[in-house]
């Protein structure tokens, strides 16, 4: 039997265990702790296993951890979990970037943005088909591209800014709308009304907004691609 070596100073009790943590064991620990917190905040399944696998490996029982419980893994035991959730999100959004494509591939004057990382589809619209000169009216072809947004039916959980934008050109006195701010916030309304009216959009989820000439994608002077200027965008967002 190994004897308990004590300080001198400080008599050991009779039966007292001795043990010791070695600063190496105390470093090994504290990287195996904030490994298995990056693997539970991490959105990738794949990668949790893994770093699951080599914990269970460090730890000497590949079959039994805390990561691990009867051959379930916590991901499969909270399903509700943020991993979870996340996954369920990316592939609603997939989903709806699928439908945004296939609604519009044949659509020539609409643009399509995809930002995974916001989770935002944006539509842009351009062209003299979308309202007569100095108006905030729908022209036919402009309803008939928007109806193609009718799956948005089938997604509650979505928000939708629509942002009307014009050229630089100052509107002429006389006209129905003052200023460029007040055209472009009337032909913003006028798309969100529309899919309002359509039952497209929950007025909860939908809002809309003028910005005349301060987003411009032309360069100033080149009247020849003012026209780019002339647009309507539909941002959709998965909440």
């Amino acid at each position: 039997m190994s004897e308990n070596k004590c300080p001198p100073s400080k008599p050991c009790k009779k039966g007292a265990p001795t043990w010791m943590v070695t600063f190496a064991d105390l470093m090994s620990l504290l990287m195996a702790f904030f490994a298995l917190l990056y693997a539970m905040s991490s959105i990738d399944p794949f990668k949790f296993q893994q770093v699951a696998t080599s914990l269970q490996s460090v730890f000497g029982d590949q079959r039994s951890s805390i990561l691990e419980f009867d051959g379930t893994t916590l991901i499969e035991l909270n399903p509700d979990s943020i991993v979870e959730n996340d996954q369920k999100e990316n592939e609603r959004f997939q989903e709806i970037v699928e439908r945004v494509e296939q609604q519009f591939e044949r659509e020539q004057n609409v643009q399509i943005e995809v930002d995974p990382d916001a989770l935002t589809v944006t539509l842009t619209f351009q062209g003299e088909a979308l309202f007569p000169s100095g108006t905030a009216l729908l022209m036919p072809e402009f309803r008939r591209q928007l109806m193609n947004l009718s799956f948005l039916r089938d997604y509650q959980e979505l928000d939708l800014l629509v942002q009307g934008h014009t050229d630089r050109v100052p509107l002429n006195r006389g006209l129905q709308y003052r200023t460029n701010w007040d055209l472009s916030a009337s032909r913003a309304a006028s798309v969100g009304e529309f899919l309002l009216d359509q039952g497209f959009i929950q007025p909860r989820s939908l809002r809309v907004e003028g910005r005349a000439d301060s987003m411009p994608l032309s360069a100033e002077g080149d009247f020849a691609n003012y026209h780019l200027d002339r647009r309507v965008q539909v941002i959709i967002t998965e909440q």
